[in-house]
């Protein structure tokens, strides 16, 4: 379920903002270091904010950083930077 979660947000119709789903919890705890950084960039193309779905992908992100790969650094990076929710212990990690 978590899976289908973050494949969603980069589709035209986002579980995250679906009515239907409002009050569903997205583990992330269950992520691994891609599933982090491809759910934070497609929130941050399709700029949506949503900031406790964003809270714990950084969360979650800070426990696993020495497992990212360099892509998923660039897109955390990218993400957290350009999204207006701010995480600073994470951007200072990715730095």
């Amino acid at each position: 379920m978590a899976s289908q979660k973050w494949v969603a947000s980069s589709l035209e119709s986002c579980f995250v903002l679906d009515a239907s789903h409002q009050g569903d919890v997205i583990a992330t705890h269950e992520f691994n270091d891609q599933n982090l950084s491809n759910t934070a960039w497609s929130l941050a193309v399709r700029v949506v904010a949503d900031c406790p779905l964003l809270q714990s992908i950084a969360s979650e992100s800070m426990a696993l950083i020495s497992d990212f790969h360099i892509q998923g650094l660039t897109n955390s990076a990218w993400a957290m930077a350009t999204m207006p929710f701010r995480h600073e212990p994470l951007l200072q990690a990715l730095s």
